[in-house]
């Protein structure tokens, strides 16, 4: 994520990265004690299946992200000229 940041978006900097860094942490924070309490309803078992379709969804978002681009001529990485820094 942090490499389609600086791809996408290179005029946000080092914040934009940190800022994706952050998300990513928090997502982290959030996840782990939601993971415990989903195994502790459903039993390991049954939480590895539900685990499972993460990586099914972000195929999908990724997917479309891809055939988004696809539709618009492809993905095109962005020029910045020595003026933009400033």
């Amino acid at each position: 994520m942090l490499g389609i940041t600086s791809e996408r978006c290179p005029k946000t900097g080092a914040l934009g990265l940190a800022i994706i860094g952050g998300a990513g942490s928090f997502s982290t924070f959030v996840a782990g004690p939601l993971m415990g309490r989903i195994n502790d309803a459903f039993g390991p078992g049954r939480c590895l299946q539900i685990w499972a379709l993460l990586p099914v969804v972000l195929i999908v978002v990724f997917g479309l992200v891809y055939l988004a681009d696809k539709a618009k001529g492809g993905y095109k990485a962005e020029k910045l000229s020595a003026s933009d820094g400033q």
